[in-house]
């Protein structure tokens, strides 16, 4: 995760320009980007893999996951089938949130710091 944020945070020239192409394809960070995705690609997919073989088995308490291929099973034959990478993107939404929810309840526990935040955006 740090690596991505260094990544996102870092200088790239194609951002200036982005009609010149030939830019955009030396950029070195978009590269390593591309990477980090399919790696995080990679995990997510694993983790779906877990859960079907694990679904097999019984279980007795259902997560996100286990809802979400069960709706997938139930709708193969749909006109929208819900696929391995629409999980995928439901699980990283909710990564997100998470995140965001635990940053102002941090926040929220050091009042001076929220309280700062606060005046700044007034």
């Amino acid at each position: 995760m740090k690596e991505i944020f260094r990544l996102l945070g870092g200088f790239s020239i194609a951002d200036f320009y982005p009609s010149i192409k030939i830019l955009q394809v030396l950029s070195r960070p978009s590269k390593k980007l591309e990477k980090l995705h399919r790696d995080g690609d990679m995990i997510l997919q694993e983790i779906i893999d877990d859960h079907r073989s694990s679904h097999k088995k019984a279980r007795k308490n259902d997560d996100l996951v286990d809802v979400l291929l069960k709706i997938q099973n139930e709708n193969d034959r749909s006109r929208h089938p819900l696929t391995d990478d629409n999980i995928k993107s439901v699980i990283q939404v909710r990564q997100q949130i998470r995140l965001y929810v635990n940053t102002f309840i941090e926040l929220y526990r050091r009042n001076s710091l929220w309280f700062d935040i606060r005046q700044d955006y007034r």
